[in-house]
């Protein structure tokens, strides 16, 4: 009888074994499969950067040319602000010297001959400034449009790697939901193996006993009675230590 449970029960292993295998097969391909779907995506988003590339350098070219004519636009205005204060101020000086009778005709008219030179040389410069401003303005404006052309292009390149990053995040949630579900069934039948496990102790054990006792002679099973008369005779040994320490 109890080999016959114990038949039942070996098959019964097998079967949930097989199983174990099968689960454990179809996690390790779920697995290779997400690695495999990962490395494309990260090819494809890897690709669409290669190809945004040119485009962020033109980007930032333009962006530090932009910001060099920015420079040059502020210092232009400041600079022609600098030279109308000094004309200003050279036009008081120059009525200050003209009112000024300490001073000879010849020194007036080298004085006022001097600061008109400085005047006009102020004058010329702000004019020369004047003129460069549009073309600085217009080279700002022209950088501009280019800057938001570049940004459209490069718009177009995020938009697709958004996607395939929203496909790839998909595909990990699908693949996360399967892989779930294996492990579920994994540790079900698992459960079931051990539980088979502790069925099958008991009548091991109980088999163990009876064949012990019977001795059965048979020249397969001699190695075996002598291990277990060995092991009975170390339990005899230890046994016996322990009650004399007692």
């Amino acid at each position: 009888e109890e080999c016959r449970r114990l038949a039942a029960l070996e098959k019964e292993m097998h079967e949930h074994q097989m199983a174990w295998h099968e689960i454990y097969s179809r996690i390790e391909a779920i697995v290779r499969e997400h690695e495999q779907t990962v490395a494309r995506f990260r090819a494809a988003i890897k690709e669409q950067e290669d190809l945004r590339k040119p485009i962020e350098e033109e980007r930032r070219a333009l962006a530090s040319r932009k910001s060099e004519i920015l420079d040059a636009i502020g210092g232009a205005a400041w600079e022609i602000d600098s030279a109308e204060s000094q004309i200003k101020a050279l036009d008081r000086e120059a009525r200050t010297a003209e009112e000024n009778p300490k001073l000879t005709d010849i020194d007036k008219a080298s004085r006022l001959n001097r600061i008109q030179e400085k005047a006009t040389s102020l004058t010329d410069r702000g004019r020369a400034l004047q003129q460069k401003l549009p073309l600085l303005h217009e080279e700002r404006q022209d950088l501009e449009r280019r800057q938001g052309g570049a940004e459209t292009r490069a718009e177009v390149f995020n938009g697709r790697i958004a996607e395939i990053e929203e496909e790839m995040r998909a595909s990990d949630r699908v693949h996360e939901r399967e892989l779930r579900d294996w492990l579920r069934q994994k540790e079900r039948v698992q459960d079931k193996i051990v539980e088979v496990q502790r069925l099958m102790e008991p009548l091991f054990e109980s088999m163990g006993r009876s064949l012990d006792e019977a001795r059965i002679d048979n020249d397969e099973l001699a190695a075996l009675y002598f291990q277990i008369d060995s092991v009975n005779r170390t339990i005899a040994d230890i046994q016996s230590r322990i009650d004399r320490l007692q």
